[in-house]
C-alpha cells in the first residue's frame, strides 16, 4: 500500500477528509530540471511540506505523505505530531523577525530566489493590519510561513524564532551530504549570536546576518550563488526516493516500486 493510501486510511479512521495535496514547480527550477514544492493539509489543520523535491511531482506527493503518515503513528502510547515538517535536499531558509524588520516580508515575496523558503515571527501584539498583510503573502505564497508566538511580551518574536530554529533543524530527517543555508533578518543584537550558534552547527553551511531591508538582496543573492555552484556538483545524480536507485539527470526513471 503506498504512502498516501495511508494517510488516507489514517484519516478516514478518524473521521477526517481526505488529505489536500497542493504540489507545484519550485520557482527558478528550468523545466527539463524541475523540482516540486508539496504541502499536504490534513482538515485539523497540520500542514506538513516537502520543499524543492527532485524528481516528479508524483513522488513529492508520495514524499509529504510518508513524512505526514509517520508523524502520526504512534510512539510508546502517544500521537508524535510535527508541524511543518520539511525535507531540504539543499536549501536557503530565511528567518524573518517581523517586528523588527516589518518590510521584510514583502521585500522577499519579491524575490524569485530558488529553493528559498522564509519563516517569519511575530508576537501575539503585532498590529493586526501588519499580521493581515503578512498572512495574506503566506496565503499565496507557499514558500511562507508565519507563526505567531504566543506571548506580547518584549523580545517574544525574537524567543520564538531562536526556540523554533533549535526545534525545527532537530527535526529534519538529515541525510549524509545535507547542508543548508541559513539567513536571519533582525536589526536585534542576539541576530548575531544566533547565526554564530547555527554555523557551528554541522549541518548548517552558512548563517548569515541581515540587520536592515536592504541588506536582504545582497545577502541572499550571495548565498543564492553558492548555493547554484555547489548544487550542480552535488546533484549531479538523482536519488529515487522510493527504490534508491541513483541515475544522471539527464535519463528518466521508472521506478519499479510504484
Amino acid at each position: 500500500m503506498s504512502w498516501k493510501n495511508k494517510l488516507q486510511e489514517y484519516c478516514l479512521s478518524k473521521g477526517k477528509a481526505y488529505p489536500k495535496y497542493r504540489t507545484r514547480q519550485t520557482e527558478g527550477t528550468p523545466p527539463h530540471q524541475p523540482s516540486w514544492d508539496c504541502t499536504v493539509t490534513i482538515e485539523d489543520g497540520h500542514r506538513f511540506c516537502v520543499s524543492a523535491f527532485r524528481g516528479r511531482a508524483k513522488e513529492a506527493e508520495i514524499e509529504a505523505a510518508r513524512i505526514a503518515f509517520q508523524a502520526f503513528q504512534k510512539k510508546e502510547g502517544e500521537t508524535v505530531l510535527r508541524e511543518e515538517v520539511m525535507i531540504f535536499p539543499f536549501e536557503l531558509i530565511v528567518l524573518v523577525d517581523m517586528e523588527n524588520v516589518p518590510s521584510a516580508i514583502p521585500r522577499l515575496a519579491s524575490m524569485r530566489t530558488r529553493n528559498m523558503v522564509v519563516f517569519g515571527f511575530c508576537s501575539s501584539a503585532a498590529t493586526q493590519a501588519r499580521k493581515s498583510k503578512n498572512h495574506a503573502i503566506a496565503d499565496s505564497d507557499t514558500r511562507f510561513t508565519i507563526h505567531e508566538v504566543p506571548s506580547s511580551r518584549m523580545h517574544a518574536a525574537e524567543m520564538g524564532l531562536v526556540l523554533w530554529t533549535g526545534e525545527f533543524l532537530g527535526s529534519m530527517h538529515w541525510k549524509e551530504g545535507d547542508e543548508v543555508c541559513i539567513v536571519i533578518v533582525s536589526g536585534d543584537r542576539f541576530a548575531d549570536a544566533a547565526a554564530d550558534c547555527l554555523n557551528a552547527r554541522p549541518q548548517v553551511r552558512s548563517a548569515r546576518v541581515c540587520h536592515h531591508c536592504s541588506d536582504i538582496p545582497v545577502v541572499i543573492g550571495a548565498l543564492a550563488n553558492e548555493m547554484s555552484m555547489i548544487a550542480r556538483s552535488k546533484f549531479s545524480r538523482f536519488i529515487c526516493n522510493s527504490c534508491g536507485l541513483q541515475y544522471p539527470i539527464d535519463e528518466k526513471h521508472v521506478c519499479e516500486k510504484e
